[in-house]
């Protein structure tokens, strides 16, 4: 579907458009609401006032933090159910914790100040953490949990801090606005990863940029934070990176002398000049999504020395990510936190399942949902990728022990798990379910007859062995046929938060990702098929049998048994494989 020529989008937009050119939400919200005791102002914040006249209906902010775009935005929300009577928002904060916050320090605030009584029926509004009631509208505040994703219906979304909440909650979200009129969706956040959330967002979006006019030359571009634009005196010449600079190099540095500069004449450029400002898009023939980026020069507010100093912090506390992220308002990808497309096609050696065997021990992994994902793990290699409807799945599951020895197995055991005991009891306990929760590697979890009923397994040392095997060249693929671009999908679908100071973890970027859960599920099923001992494993039972987890989640192991790590299934090298 061409989104620029559709109809319905082009209705929505002029419709909006329309509204905006005969009414400021800027002007009305420095008319009706206050700030610390005065008339709000959007001094030194001027470039907010397009983003909160903008009633686009998918709309997108990539910013850095605290530039006072949630107070605004706040204001915008409110501003809206005012203007409109009878209609609903709902405004999402990433948890509830951060919900209580604000509904208590900046919302309830805004209403009991600015509109202590609003009409409400015999003169008693709601006003709690969850709901504000503005007379005939209604503000429904979220913390990104399940049990917000109510079917009460709303008029517009307010997604803030994006990056930071529950994308399948946010889904849920979007799906009460449907029947409206207005269908407004509006997302504001600093970024994370590459490809995720609000950076996604703006990617496919006509991608305002703030410019600058310079006053000596006329040259229009946007200063950003780097040495083209920003002049540091007697900075070394080894630094050709302005994020390059660290705290020793930070010290010694005249950074109060320091400057935005034009990046054609090169002269410096007067940041608290607003006239010489504009919001500008780089694609304006995207109607389907309006976005927005605010960057460190967006505003006067930040100096270079604040900039350089809290980036050479983040960087001394190996936090760069959180540095970038937070007070660049750019997003962060390294070099360990994806798997790359080209070391997946480097794998990938053949669309065919190679022969293998019946002696063969062989493993399956079973993502499950209304489309099941299979994959079947041989000693170093995945050699069989499936998609099939879970009411085929058991049939498809015979066939595959009917040809291949079959020896032990790992299902998710949600979402349908009777479909998963099932399988269980009708492959004598080969096929175990398996939940990700905890640390552990791997847990048995038992019936109070001692019987093992599912095993819980740590869903970060999971994921990682896959894409350690992927990335160290020790895992090869076979037997996806014409699903090759389906599995780069679901292998690039998650990204590993590995920040200092956390346990690291893997997020979801859209939910595509059954393939990684499935391969890491059929790796999972032979570290405890041999080190837990199970059924004929009792009899072929090997030396050091440790599951292919990476040392650095490993921290709390003994340094002999990393030193002594026998990773299962992964061979030297690609260059002596299996097959």
């Amino acid at each position: 579907m061409d989104w620029n020529t559709n109809p319905y989008i082009k209705s929505i937009v002029e419709k909006i458009e329309s509204i905006n050119k005969d009414t400021s939400m800027a002007e009305w919200i420095c008319n009706n609401t206050t700030l610390k005791g005065q008339p709000f102002s959007f001094k030194r914040h001027e470039f907010q006032r397009q983003i909160l006249d903008d009633m686009h209906p998918n709309l997108c902010c990539k910013k850095l933090s605290q530039v006072g775009l949630t107070e605004g935005q706040i204001r915008k929300t409110l501003g809206f159910l005012i203007q409109n009577p009878g209609t609903n928002a709902l405004y999402s904060f990433p948890t509830t914790e951060m919900r209580d916050r604000n509904s208590k320090t900046r919302i309830r605030p805004i209403l009991d100040r600015d509109f202590p009584k609003f009409g409400g029926k015999e003169g008693k509004e709601v006003r709690n953490n969850s709901i504000m009631q503005l007379g005939d509208s209604f503000l429904y505040i979220a913390g990104n949990s399940e049990a917000d994703a109510t079917s009460t219906p709303v008029d517009m979304i307010i997604n803030d801090e994006l990056d930071l909440s529950d994308m399948e909650i946010i889904a849920l979200f979007n799906s009460r606005y449907q029947h409206s009129d207005f269908k407004i969706k509006q997302m504001f956040s600093t970024p994370t990863f590459t490809g995720y959330g609000v950076s996604l967002e703006y990617e496919g979006s006509d991608q305002h940029e703030y410019f600058y006019k310079c006053p000596h030359c006329n040259h229009q571009q946007v200063p950003l934070y780097d040495l083209n634009s920003v002049c540091i005196p007697d900075l070394p010449k080894e630094i050709n990176v302005i994020t390059d600079i660290d705290a020793k190099i930070a010290v010694g540095l005249d950074l109060d002398s320091a400057y935005v500069r034009c990046t054609k004449c090169g002269k410096p450029l007067d940041l608290n000049d607003d006239s010489r400002r504009e919001w500008v898009p780089k694609y304006p023939s995207r109607l389907h999504s309006r976005g927005y980026q605010v960057r460190p020069f967006s505003s006067p507010l930040l100096s270079i020395k604040y900039l350089v100093m809290t980036m050479a912090d983040y960087i001394k506390k190996g936090k760069v990510r959180r540095g970038f992220n937070t007070v660049l308002g750019e997003d962060y990808e390294s070099g360990n936190s994806r798997m790359e497309e080209f070391k997946i096609r480097k794998a990938a050696q053949s669309p065919n399942t190679p022969d293998i065997s019946k002696d063969k021990p062989m493993f399956i992994g079973i993502d499950v949902g209304l489309v099941c994902h299979i994959a079947l793990y041989v000693e170093g290699a995945l050699v069989k990728f499936e998609q099939v409807h879970y009411k085929k799945l058991k049939e498809r599951i015979k066939y595959f022990q009917d040809k291949y020895r079959i020896i032990a197995g790992a299902i998710d055991r949600y979402p349908y798990t009777s479909l998963s005991d099932e399988i269980f009891e009708e492959s004598n306990g080969k096929i175990m379910p398996v939940i990700y929760a905890g640390f552990r590697d791997a847990e048995p979890k038992k019936d109070i007859d001692g019987k093992v009923i599912y095993y819980t397994i740590s869903r970060t040392a999971a994921l990682d062995r896959v894409m350690d095997g992927i990335s160290q060249e020790k895992l090869s693929l076979y037997g996806y046929g014409d699903l090759l671009d389906t599995l780069i999908l679901h292998f690039r679908d998650m990204i590993r938060d590995d920040e200092a100071g956390k346990a690291p973890e893997w997020r979801k970027i859209n939910g595509t990702d059954h393939f990684f859960h499935a391969s890491a599920y059929a790796m999972v099923a032979e570290k405890i098929y041999y080190v837990e001992g199970l059924g004929e494993a009792k009899g072929e039972m090997r030396e050091c049998l440790i599951t292919a987890v990476p040392t650095n989640s490993l921290k709390d192991k003994s340094k002999n048994v990393i030193d002594n790590i026998n990773l299962i299934g992964y061979s030297s090298s690609r260059e002596n494989r299996l097959f």
